[in-house]
């Protein structure tokens, strides 16, 4: 296959793997286990037999294009060629008001490729079927597809030709062995799930149903457990006769053909950590691939119980996973073993979390007002701005550090050069570890750091029109000449125009505005406000447990530096 279907395999030596107690995955080996576990199923199974015009509904609402037909479905069709499994078949009258008048039918015939004798005159089958038969009914219409575009119609001749070859080519391979030992693998995958379905269902959906299986869990000495019990054994006792290596293809099998229907993978992780009651309503391609994902999981379950190694999760498919990366995108290579650390670690990436991601902590209302207008959709969802005005750099804003990588939220800060003691208290919360994030100081000052003269008079008169100020003429930077820096433009702006600071929450609106447009491009995060917006934005879809692992902020120079970490902890 050229793909490893699990990892830290531990292959039995071939005189295990092929002694003769041991049974083949095949539908006329463990057909038989159905037939006679019938009525454990009936009360136990969680999935109920589905009829079969609801059964065609259902698998056609999964992009399965299964004929009705107005004589015979092709389940029928298949059915009577021995081709596919029913798990429930009876006889009914069509003259008949009742929907079952017709006993079930008796010695089903276990050898796969014997064909079945029609209902009869005036009578018809009745299926029942479980879900897990899509997989057999899957690949046998697919191995029946035309290959045929739309625009073919357009060459009759042509059309005609290619249906009598591919139609002879299906009789030959029809009539040849591998047919029928297809049909055996394919219908043997279905019934091995159907038969340890009880068993895993409940954990995999976090629901029981039935009256028998919720008897069992609420009494789990009485009568009905002891039952549940013996089945368990039976079933894993039989499953550990199967050859792992066949049951290890299996289930990898049911991951390609999942990942050929629809090959969103970490969608899948995200389904499979929902409600039942959300999941089981998935439809199209993306619930056919679901379904089969699932038929897959009751198989690894089973592995998983019996052996040492493990199979990979379901999600994984084609192509492979460098070492550790699972681990760095999930938290574990198995991700399902802790389904609140996968959805905490890979909402974010798709832009789906609530809660602040990153909190941005800033020394005045000038900064606030910037970061607020730059992180205008974020603000509320994934960044919170939090003023230090009035509030302490050093025990309050300790605290919050530490409160937010408990919470595992990044913490960035924006400070002015000019408060050494500021300074001070931010190099011991970073000598203590507590910054997992980014530090900017503008020095002195953000206005004399990161704009000149100029832009100070751009965003001013911004600042005027926004406040509505009427004043004879808009400012000009002929009236600014003799300032060398933001102080001296505060306080020659203040003799202008006879009023008190411009600074405020506008102002730094006014301020980032201005930010944007001297971009030089899209690319461009030259300047400090626009560097502070994108690294936040950046951060809300970033992983946390990464940042801190490769990046530090040091304690000297309050700029980040790479910890030289490898990339996936184990040097790979």
């Amino acid at each position: 296959m050229g793909i490893t279907p699990f990892r830290n395999f531990q292959p039995e030596s071939p005189e295990v793997a092929n002694s003769r107690d041991r049974l083949q995955l095949t539908s006329d080996v463990l057909f038989p286990f159905i037939l006679e576990h019938a009525s454990f199923l009936d009360q136990f199974g969680q999935l109920e037999l589905l009829e079969e015009t609801s059964f065609i509904r259902w698998a056609t609402e999964r992009e399965i294009q299964v004929s009705t037909g107005i004589l015979q479905t092709d389940v029928e069709k298949f059915w009577l060629r021995g081709w596919f499994r029913a798990d429930r078949v009876s006889r009914r009258h069509l003259k008949s008001y009742f929907r079952d008048d017709g006993k079930p039918v008796s010695g089903l015939n276990c050898q796969l490729g014997s064909s079945h004798g029609r209902a009869g005159r005036w009578h018809r089958y009745d299926f029942c079927l479980h879900p897990f038969r899509f997989y057999p009914l899957m690949r046998l219409l697919d191995l029946m597809e035309w290959r045929l575009t739309r625009a073919s119609i357009l060459y009759p001749s042509g059309v005609k030709r290619y249906a009598g070859d591919y139609s002879r080519q299906f009789q030959r391979h029809r009539r040849g062995p591998h047919f029928i030992e297809q049909l055996n693998w394919w219908n043997g995958i279905a019934d091995l799930a159907i038969l340890l379905e009880p068993l895993y269902w409940p954990q995999m959906t976090r629901h029981t149903s039935g009256r028998s299986m919720i008897a069992a869990r609420e009494k789990p000495l009485g009568s009905t457990a002891k039952r549940l019990k013996k089945y368990s054994a039976s079933v894993l006792e039989t499953t550990a006769r199967i050859p792992k290596a066949r049951l290890a293809h299996a289930h990898m099998e049911l991951r390609h053909e999942a990942a050929r229907i629809d090959d969103n993978h970490e969608l899948y992780l995200l389904l499979r950590c929902s409600s039942w009651q959300r999941r089981e309503r998935v439809r199209d391609a993306l619930g056919g691939a679901m379904w089969l994902r699932h038929t897959a999981e009751v198989l690894r379950h089973a592995y998983d119980e019996l052996y040492e190694d493990r199979l990979v999760h379901e999600d994984e498919a084609f192509g492979t996973w460098a070492s550790g990366a699972r681990e760095w995108l999930y938290g574990s290579e198995y991700p399902l073993d802790d389904e609140r650390e996968l959805v905490r670690r890979t909402l974010p990436r798709w832009g789906l979390t609530t809660a602040p991601r990153v909190r941005f902590y800033v020394e005045g209302d000038t900064e606030e007002g910037a970061l607020t207008d730059g992180l205008q959709g974020l603000i509320g969802v994934g960044v919170e701005i939090v003023n230090l005005k009035a509030k302490g750099w050093r025990l309050w804003l300790r605290d919050q550090l530490k409160a937010d990588k408990k919470a595992r939220r990044f913490s960035f800060i924006m400070v002015d050069g000019d408060r050494e003691d500021v300074l001070r208290s931010i190099r011991r919360h970073a000598r203590e570890d507590l910054i997992v994030g980014m530090v900017f100081v503008n020095r002195p000052d953000l206005e004399s750091h990161a704009f000149s003269i100029g832009q100070l008079v751009d965003a001013a008169n911004r600042v005027e029109k926004s406040r509505d100020l009427q004043f004879d003429k808009l400012l000009s930077q002929s009236d600014f000449d003799q300032c060398r820096n933001a102080r001296d433009f505060d306080e020659c702006y203040r003799t202008l125009r006879g009023t008190a600071s411009i600074k405020g929450a506008d102002w730094g609106q006014a301020l980032m505005r201005v930010a944007w447009a001297s971009r030089a491009g899209s690319n461009d995060e030259e300047h400090v406000l626009v560097r502070a917006v994108m690294c936040a934005m950046r951060g809300v879809t970033s992983d946390y447990d990464a940042q801190r692992l490769r990046a530090r902020v040091d304690p000297d120079t309050l700029t980040g530096v790479d910890t030289g970490a490898p990339l996936f902890g184990d040097g790979s």
